[in-house]
């Protein structure tokens, strides 16, 4: 396992059930801004179709402060045919019945795209999309990356919450803090990010984060960052 993910341990280096009960969450849950719960992804020879199912809030801003926050799917698509999708490519699908269409916004630096849309509420492990682009509609099938072992986020969650971490426990007592967890996949196998970031009186914001397994929630990293300007998240 170490030797697998070592390239990625290099790259992270560059609703709710009730929380454990230690007195130093206090208002855990109202400091969430940001919680993905699943990944879904359809591939074919052309591209590549990638949803992010996530409640987070908007807008979304690495400040210490938790925002509104509501349901969304964050795409990317990939174009592996070195320029076969100009134009806008748009993408149409249905969650519970309410139909939703999303463009693509063009990229002349990189193959992926990427799209937002606000949803009532997310798909349950798949997802079926319309894709188009100029006169071609392709119909492709999103499907989870969970796994049976997988763990719930809440429970990546609860790691964070329960860490010794004295900056983790330092940031989670200020009441300017957030905390952000996210499911990641990297050749096939599933992490999770939780991490916390806080900001001082100017406005400047430091963090804390752990790279979990994603079934065993062992710790495999920790980063910590200081004093950086308040910035766009990711």
């Amino acid at each position: 396992m170490k030797i697998k993910i070592s390239a990625f341990l290099a790259a992270f280096f560059s609703f709710l059930i009730p929380l454990v009960s230690c007195g130093r969450e206090g208002n855990a849950a109202e400091k969430i801004s940001q919680i993905r719960r699943d990944i879904l992804r359809g591939e074919t020879e052309d591209f590549l179709l990638t949803a992010f199912c996530e409640r987070r809030e908007s807008p979304f801003l690495e400040d210490g402060e938790a925002g509104n926050a509501s349901d969304c799917l964050i795409f990317t698509l990939t174009d592996k045919t070195e320029g076969e999708f100009r134009g806008q490519p748009a993408l149409k699908f249905s969650v519970e019945k309410e139909e939703y269409l999303v463009r693509f916004p063009p990229d002349l630096l990189s193959p992926t795209r990427r799209a937002e849309v606000r949803v009532k509420i997310l798909p349950e492990g798949r997802l079926t999309c319309e894709l188009s682009f100029g006169e071609e509609r392709r119909t492709v099938e999103l499907l989870s990356v969970r796994k049976a072992g997988t763990a719930a986020p809440e429970e990546a969650l609860n790691v964070l919450l329960s860490s010794e971490n004295e900056r983790a426990k330092e940031f989670l007592s200020l009441p300017r803090s957030e905390i952000r967890v996210r499911l990641l996949e990297h050749g096939g196998f599933l992490y999770y990010y939780a991490g916390v970031v806080a900001a001082d009186e100017d406005g400047r914001v430091s963090s804390v984060s752990f790279l979990l397994d994603g079934e065993t929630l062992e710790v495999l990293a920790v980063r910590e960052e200081e004093r950086k300007k308040s910035n766009e998240g990711e």
